[in-house]
């Protein structure tokens, strides 16, 4: 029965922090929608906290570094 009672108590931690993990992101969003959007602090937010954007970000300023080595190779060739 002591086996059971841990097992138990166990899955009832996880589950305690699994629930506060929850409410704490949902207060973290329901702060981000708080900021207004055109603040400095609304855009890092923006990029802290929502990977997906982050990422989009990130591809977004690679591409740009990418694409600017093109245009210098390709205008020192034509020179």
């Amino acid at each position: 029965m002591n086996i059971w009672r841990k097992f138990i108590n166990k899955y009832a931690e996880q589950h305690r922090r699994a629930k506060m993990l929850t409410i704490w992101l949902r207060l973290i969003n329901v702060c981000i929608l708080a900021i207004p959007a055109h603040s400095l602090f609304s855009t890092a937010a923006l990029l802290y906290f929502i990977a997906p954007y982050r990422k989009f970000v990130k591809r977004l300023l690679r591409m740009e570094e990418e694409s600017n080595t093109r245009m210098n190779m390709v205008s020192s060739v034509n020179l």
